[in-house]
């Protein structure tokens, strides 16, 4: 709902259900906005842990709403992240990522530009519903490792050139939906800057050894992530035995 920040609400609205797969009994309703927020970083700190260099310590942030306060959290639960370098189209969004930020351990630097931001990291995370390109190949550097994840799962939505693609070792989350919704992706395959080969690998084949994650410390490296139901599903159900476990929220009967 592209228009909802005018009146102080989130962008995206959703929900998620889960059912009981033996019944199709309805189990729970959650709030799907944190759920993707949460399992978005997770997935991209996975990403980082299999395939960025271990002692990357400056996190380059593009954007710094709420998807960067998570980002930050969990890739330094993954490695030993010292600075945030962060850039956002409007700075006082980036001072109220710096004031949250605060006590998070590191020191979080504002850029002025998304070169700056880009050109300083080892580990770069691009968070923003961009339409046309942010972070260019140009400004990338040996060793560094892309989080490519802010995107919406349009065919014409990217934060990135094709030049990143090109440079880069790329590992997708899934490769049905990076050839179908990935933007980045699709336009880098248009202007013929990678072949479809070059998306064949999956992050969980890198995790389960079957195809190799970084090769060589001087190697870039690029998750190229757009997103899928089941690390939603997954999320939710963990939320659900947590929950359960608590014994907290509110008990519904749909079937009486």
């Amino acid at each position: 709902m592209p228009g909802n920040p005018e009146s102080g609400r989130p962008r995206q609205q959703s929900a998620i259900i889960l059912v009981d797969t033996a019944s199709g009994r309805p189990e729970a309703l959650l709030d799907g906005a944190l759920i993707t927020r949460f399992r978005t970083a997770a997935a991209s700190a996975v990403a980082t842990r299999a395939l960025s260099n271990p002692d990357s310590a400056v996190l380059g942030l593009i954007g710094a709403g709420a998807l960067a306060r998570a980002h930050l959290e969990a890739i330094a639960a993954v490695r030993p992240i010292r600075t945030a370098v962060v850039w956002s189209r409007n700075p006082a969004t980036a001072q109220a990522f710096r004031d949250e930020a605060i006590d998070s351990g590191c020191e979080i630097r504002l850029a002025r530009t998304p070169a700056e931001a880009v050109q300083a990291a080892d580990v770069v995370c691009t968070l923003t519903p961009a339409v046309d390109p942010i972070v260019r190949g140009r400004w990338l550097r040996p060793g560094q490792h892309l989080n490519v994840v802010g995107a919406p799962p349009r065919p014409h939505h990217r934060e990135i050139d094709a030049e990143c693609l090109r440079r880069a070792r790329v590992v997708v989350d899934s490769r049905h939906t990076a050839l179908t919704e990935s933007g980045a992706a699709l336009a880098a395959l248009r202007e013929g800057a990678i072949s479809e080969q070059q998306l064949e690998t999956e992050l969980g084949e890198v995790l389960a050894g079957v195809c190799p994650g970084r090769t060589g410390k001087d190697e870039i490296t690029l998750f190229n992530s757009v997103g899928v139901a089941v690390q939603d599903i997954a999320t939710a159900a963990l939320v659900l035995r947590h929950v359960v476990g608590r014994g907290l929220g509110v008990e519904i009967a749909l079937d009486r």
